[in-house]
């Protein structure tokens, strides 16, 4: 996704918190625009809840539109129910797995970390956070920017790095992203 450059308690008072895109909260009460309405106030069409949750799908996870669609697809043809099948890929993703393991406090601040080669899988600097984990891929992060990483039961983590033990289990992300909105906006498509 090109860097989201504008105020981002604006998208944090029209979509809710989300703790993955910033930390920042806003005072103000109001959505955004000339005459934001009142949050609680606010009813909206099925085409304007569809994207909402595509939005915050979005902005929470870092992807671009087109890339989300590409992950939508290949999400399509996995064995399992699609929007888990999508949460998944989402989860497996490299600048996501670092924010997992609580190495930087925002996704975009993990993809800067990737994007500056401070990251290796396997041996090999790796500097696309969109970069799919796999099994038994071991991630390490440059000494001059190591933190406590916290493991997951699905990442062991080990001295200087970590492990993939396995892949993420979409049923136990807790998201707060109604799925089944994000898969009936793009099944128009």
């Amino acid at each position: 996704m090109a860097r989201y450059i504008r105020s981002k308690t604006r998208i944090v008072r029209r979509l809710g918190a989300l703790p993955s895109f910033t930390k920042k909260t806003s005072h103000k009460k109001q959505s955004p625009g000339e005459h934001g309405t009142d949050i609680t106030r606010v009813t909206s069409s099925q085409y304007g809840i569809r994207l909402q949750e595509k939005q915050k799908i979005k902005f929470g996870y870092g992807v671009s539109a087109k890339q989300l669609l590409g992950y939508m697809f290949q999400a399509k043809r996995n064995v399992i129910s699609t929007g888990y099948a999508l949460l998944q890929i989402l989860e497996m993703r490299l600048d996501c797995i670092l924010y997992t393991l609580e190495c930087r406090s925002t996704i975009p601040a993990c993809r800067q970390l990737v994007n500056h080669g401070h990251v290796r899988v396997n041996g090999k600097i790796v500097n696309i956070p969109s970069y799919q984990c796999v099994k038994n891929d071991v991630i390490t992060i440059a000494p001059k920017f190591q933190v406590p990483l916290k493991s997951t039961p699905y990442i062991n983590v080990n001295g200087m790095g970590c492990e993939i033990i396995k892949k993420v289990n979409p049923y136990d992300v807790k998201s707060g992203l109604e799925l089944r909105h994000i898969v009936e906006f793009y099944s128009r498509k």
